[in-house]
């Protein structure tokens, strides 16, 4: 479970590496499908082999970004009876609150079907892995 100061890392490719949950919406703690905002605590250095102005990095450290929780540490019983856990708490960065559109354009490690539940469907297009 995701809790308010909990730390995050990120499985996309948006630049950000490491992240600190600031608010979980609607629930007092954070499950797999779940809506949070949180702060960029450490970024990918971004490589400017060129030194031009015009290439910028869209994230910076100390952002406040939306985003969904894909996996947790804490044990996920299905119905079916299956239980899943997860190595790392991870998240997936969105574009806003309101749309459910992924700010980058790869998933780079396994998600929970649960988010196909709540409605995340381009996130699990994008994923390889979903478990």
């Amino acid at each position: 479970m995701v809790y308010v100061g909990t730390n995050l890392t990120v499985i996309d490719n948006t630049g950000a590496k490491l992240l600190n949950c600031l608010k979980v919406f609607y629930r007092k703690d954070g499950v797999p499908g779940s809506l949070v905002i949180t702060s960029i605590k450490k970024i990918i250095p971004f490589k400017d082999s060129l030194k031009q102005s015009s290439n910028k990095q869209k994230l910076e450290k100390g952002d406040l970004v939306f985003g969904v929780i894909a996996s947790s540490r804490k044990l996920l019983s299905r119905t079916t009876g299956n239980f899943l856990k997860s190595r790392y708490n991870s998240v997936i960065l969105l574009k806003s609150k309101k749309e459910k559109e992924p700010l980058a354009n790869r998933v780079l490690a396994p998600i929970y079907d649960e988010l196909r539940l709540n409605g995340y469907t381009k996130i699990v297009a994008l994923s390889q892995n979903i478990v």
